[in-house]
């Protein structure tokens, strides 16, 4: 299959209010394309959501199934399982607070619908720190872009 993948990452430190990174690796058709950016001030779980925000942007030209890999449970289950569940109640949470990161949330799910008008879009979740590749390389772009406050340069479309 031709799909494209992308695995994706967040960091801030400190968590909340502190400064952020958002990342992501996408491979297609051999090629590995890598994105980063900085945030500055922001939760862990923004810059998780952003990273794949962005990853949606990125391939929004391509045909091809997509497949979007987090380490993040939060990003995960916000975009497979709890969005529906905080629909159904007024976008409140477990606790009847307003969920937090709702617009990004929204921004998202818009994305994910479009996509899905001609493809295939799924979601993954993967332990972080546990060996695999691209998610170590999406977590050390992030780190990068947290600490040296540094945006990657545009171009090198998929193929």
């Amino acid at each position: 299959m031709n799909e494209v993948v992308v695995f994706t990452d967040g960091s801030c430190y400190p968590n909340p209010n502190g400064p952020g990174g958002w990342s992501f690796v996408a491979r297609h058709a051999g090629a590995v394309i890598e994105r980063y950016g900085h945030l500055p001030a922001t939760t862990n779980n923004e810059a998780e959501l952003t990273a794949i925000y962005r990853a949606l942007l990125f391939v929004k030209e391509s045909l091809h199934p997509l497949s979007i890999t987090t380490d993040s449970q939060y990003a995960y289950r916000s975009l497979t399982v709890w969005r529906y569940q905080w629909e159904k109640v007024g976008w409140k949470n477990s606790i009847g607070k307003a969920v937090s990161n709702k617009e990004l949330i929204l921004q998202i799910v818009e994305l994910v619908e479009w996509h899905r008008t001609f493809r295939t879009v799924n979601f993954h979740w993967v332990k972080g720190h546990a060996g695999n590749p691209l998610n170590e390389l999406a977590d050390v772009l992030a780190g990068r872009a947290r600490i040296e406050k540094v945006i990657s340069e545009k171009g090198c479309e998929l193929p």
